[in-house]
């Protein structure tokens, strides 16, 4: 396909803007405060692709489903081990593509945007106006390069649903380690994935943007990395503590499909959130911080937020991410617990080592949640599934 700029601009207009408009709270993944969508930079300052050099390097990414919207991602990188990803300081059109079938043979939605240089040339749609309770499929185009297909699914809307494919995990020990997981979730595809942590280790002093993004440029370029992300939708855990710098966040988000806006230098950047899966499950995404003394806590701000917040006391099911000590999920059940809340899970993620699960699948239904831990084999790199399948039985009138 190929588009005229006139064109573009014009498909920017008409589809881009009313796809993507303004979210109304109720559906999506909420922040400590209140926030403005993801910004549309205007298709006017930016010029179309005309290099030969495949730009998708970095793959696509969906995450923080709600009932009618996802958020879809991409880089655009064509020589991704240059400084800024071979390109140089203009801004590109892109179009972007929903369909119903992985052929595209029938495109609900299309828009086009702007990958722009001062973000990485990265891209944030806030696909809109979709249903819920359905698996799409996504793709963009630039110039006459098309990328990698991936797939996402909406949540339920208030409807309980019977079965939901739930999976979590944190950042692998090693790159080997990363590899097996990683094919291992493109593998084994779920409605969506948790995943507490980074791909990245990065200092809370390092200020280093350009070579923070190379970390995540490089993490990206993982075949696996990219098959895992295009097989379901992803909600992130949280940047890690809250004192990472300026460039650590900036990077991260430039590196993410979230539902947030760019965060300003010198302010604080929250990325605790929840969303809902009908009324099976609340599912709620923290951000530890690390004090003096090395403790996790959450914080003032954080423990309000949990406390006046998400957890709809109508859902069955109440799961709480997080990553570090095992203190902090004990605390966020408290908390819940007090409002009160019932059949709290816990998907927490400590230190890992390499007797530890690699991940967990999760089946959920009104009655009943079941977890299968999945292991790998340092030596041959093997997986395994656990023959201790954990079972949790919903509290009887919650369940009904």
């Amino acid at each position: 396909m190929h588009l005229s700029r006139r064109s573009l601009l014009a498909l920017g207009v008409s589809v881009f803007l009313g796809a993507c408009s303004g979210f109304d709270g109720e559906d999506q993944p909420t922040a400590t405060t209140e926030y403005d969508p993801i910004p549309r930079p205007p298709l006017s300052d930016a010029v179309e692709y005309t290099g030969t050099t495949n730009p998708f390097t970095l793959g696509v990414a969906a995450g923080d489903p709600g009932p009618h919207r996802v958020v879809i991602w991409t880089r655009l990188a064509p020589v991704p081990g240059a400084p800024g990803g071979g390109l140089d300081g203009r801004s590109f059109i892109l179009t972007w593509e929903v369909a119903l079938d992985e052929e595209f043979s029938e495109v609900t939605f299309s828009g086009a945007t702007v990958a722009e240089a001062g973000a990485a040339h990265s891209v944030h749609v806030d696909v809109a106006e979709l249903e819920p309770a359905v698996s799409f499929w996504y793709r963009f185009r630039c110039g006459s390069h098309t990328s990698p297909v991936g797939r996402m699914a909406t949540l339920p809307l208030h409807t309980l649903a019977e079965t939901y494919t739930l999976a979590d995990t944190s950042c692998p020990i090693n790159q080997a380690q990363a590899a097996v997981l990683y094919r291992d979730i493109a593998g084994n595809p779920v409605d969506l994935l948790v995943f507490h942590g980074d791909y990245v280790d990065i200092g809370t002093d390092d200020n280093d943007l350009e070579r923070i993004r190379a970390l995540y440029t490089s993490a990206r370029t993982s075949t696996e990395v990219q098959a895992a992300h295009a097989s379901c939708a992803w909600l992130l855990g949280g940047l890690g503590p809250d004192g990472v710098s300026d460039a650590a966040a900036r990077a991260w988000w430039e590196h993410m499909p979230v539902r947030l806006p760019p965060p300003e230098p010198g302010e604080p950047f929250p990325t605790y959130r929840n969303c809902s899966v009908g009324s099976l499950l609340d599912l709620i995404a923290l951000q530890p911080r690390v004090d003096g003394s090395g403790r996790s806590l959450l914080g003032r701000e954080q423990e309000r937020w949990l406390l006046r917040g998400p957890g709809r006391t109508n859902a069955i099911w109440h799961a709480v991410s997080f990553r570090g000590d095992a203190s902090i999920g004990e605390r966020a059940e408290k908390l819940l617990l007090s409002r009160p809340i019932d059949n709290i899970v816990l998907l927490g993620a400590t230190a890992a080592d390499e007797t530890a699960p690699l991940w967990w699948q999760h089946i959920v239904t009104p009655g009943r949640w079941t977890t299968a831990s999945r292991f790998v084999d340092s030596s041959t790199g093997a997986i395994t599934v656990s023959d201790e399948v954990t079972e949790r039985i919903a509290r009887s009138g919650d369940a009904s």
